[in-house]
């Protein structure tokens, strides 16, 4: 998967450390990575931004293609690659700030590592 270009303005919100993932997933399978970024575009145009940069119906890095779940009631989008041993995972998000509001923007989520349910 090449590296997901975010636009200008976007922050990393989140990345737990010693989990260094861009280019996106470059993590050992044994611990979940995860990481959160928020950018200036709202959610949908956001999620065609990235949706068109990822490997959509094809496999990613040795993982099967899995799932291209939205749901536009709650505005989430998330694709996902693997198995319950190793499963990749981006979505695009509303930008939920601590209170539980909506903020401006959305988030982008990009994680990978073991997964309970795997490929649903």
């Amino acid at each position: 998967m090449p590296e997901l270009v975010l636009p200008a303005g976007s922050t990393r919100d989140y990345s737990p450390p010693g989990h260094p993932l861009p280019p996106p997933f470059n993590n050992s399978v044994s611990e979940i990575a995860i990481e959160v970024w928020t950018v200036p575009r709202d959610v949908a145009a956001e999620a065609a931004d990235v949706r068109s940069q990822l490997p959509i119906n094809q496999p990613y890095d040795g993982l099967p293609w899995c799932a291209d779940d939205s749901n536009p009631k709650i505005q989430l989008n998330q694709w996902d690659w693997g198995t319950a041993e190793d499963m990749a995972m981006v979505a695009v998000t509303p930008n939920l700030l601590r209170n539980g509001a909506h903020g401006p923007g959305s988030e982008v989520h990009i994680s990978r590592g073991p997964d309970t349910v795997g490929c649903h």
